[in-house]
């Protein structure tokens, strides 16, 4: 059991080390999709220390109860249109050209 452990955590060491040689993003977490590296992490660590049935079941809860998240609290936006064109944009503090139709 401890020769899988070890085996593991070198290939982890690997694919991340290769990454950029590769343009592989998906390893590097700063770059990957927050969510989403913690479902890979809980996964990962869940497959590690407990077993990989349960590892997977905790991944996959994982992602249920973020989906739900996403479901629940939807981001709302509001789009202003730049004016003389067609093209919409979300209004923020930054983006100074849009205006907002207020009907």
């Amino acid at each position: 059991m401890t020769e899988n452990k070890l085996f593991c955590f070198v290939i982890s060491v690997a694919c991340y080390a290769s990454a950029g040689k590769t343009g592989l993003s998906v390893f590097i977490p700063l770059q990957a999709s927050k969510p989403d590296w913690l479902v890979w992490m809980v996964v990962f660590l869940g497959c590690l220390f407990v077993g990989i049935d349960w590892g997977l079941a905790f991944g996959i809860g994982l992602s249920i109860l973020i989906q739900l998240g996403h479901i629940t609290f939807p981001e709302i936006r509001v789009l202003g249109r730049i004016p003389a064109t067609a093209i919409f944009r979300r209004v923020i503090t930054a983006f100074t050209d849009a205006m907002s139709d207020k009907m």
